[in-house]
């Protein structure tokens, strides 16, 4: 079995440069971005949903995909500074047997909402101002894995003042994503934030 998931892993390199120098499938993933709020203001909170269709026939490594060879999807803020990711919510993941490892890997298939909370802190200044949000996934069928690739989504939401009214939004999206699971939920240990250079 080792010599057989060693062999693989050779061959997931060398179908990963391939497909990266050649016409792989046009869309294995498709996704939609909503927000909870119509405007923000400094130190809130607010939610942000994704809505994911994966391809018939594929699949994307769940966030904890159990063997270090798979890249692991992946939610991320990219913008601005003082706007930070403060928790992840992904659904369940499917395991699914393959040869390629000893133990079932971790997946996510078909069409499902993750979801996650943002935090705008005390000096966000008011005005217009863009959120950038990057998913960053890996599409396999039971056979190869195409090159990391990733979605990436821009609101440009105006932030105002504290005592002005802020509606909620996209309620219905938002009801189908569990925000108080605690197993499907994943806090970051410090607000995450990437900014773009």
């Amino acid at each position: 079995m080792q010599i057989i998931k060693n062999m693989f892993i050779i061959l997931f390199v060398l179908s990963i440069t391939a497909f990266g120098q050649s016409d792989g499938p046009a869309e294995i993933v498709k996704a939609k971005s909503f927000i909870s709020l119509d405007k923000l203001a400094p130190d809130i909170e607010a939610k942000i949903a994704l809505q994911i269709n994966i391809a018939k026939g594929w699949h994307i490594n769940s966030d904890k995909p159990n063997e270090d060879f798979l890249i692991p999807s992946e939610l991320k803020i990219l913008s601005p500074g003082n706007i930070v990711l403060t928790e992840v919510i992904f659904p369940a993941a499917k395991n699914v047997a393959l040869q390629v490892s000893d133990k079932p890997l971790s997946v996510f298939e078909n069409d499902f909402f993750l979801g996650a909370k943002i935090k705008t802190l005390k000096d966000l200044p008011l005005g217009l101002t863009p959120i950038i949000i990057e998913f960053s996934y890996q599409g396999c069928d039971d056979h190869t894995c195409m090159a990391p690739s990733s979605f990436i989504d821009t609101f440009n939401i105006e932030v105002i003042s504290n005592n002005s009214i802020i509606n909620e939004i996209n309620t219905e999206i938002f009801s189908k994503i569990d925000f108080h699971s605690e197993i499907e939920s994943k806090s970051t240990t410090e607000p995450q934030t990437d900014a773009i250079s």
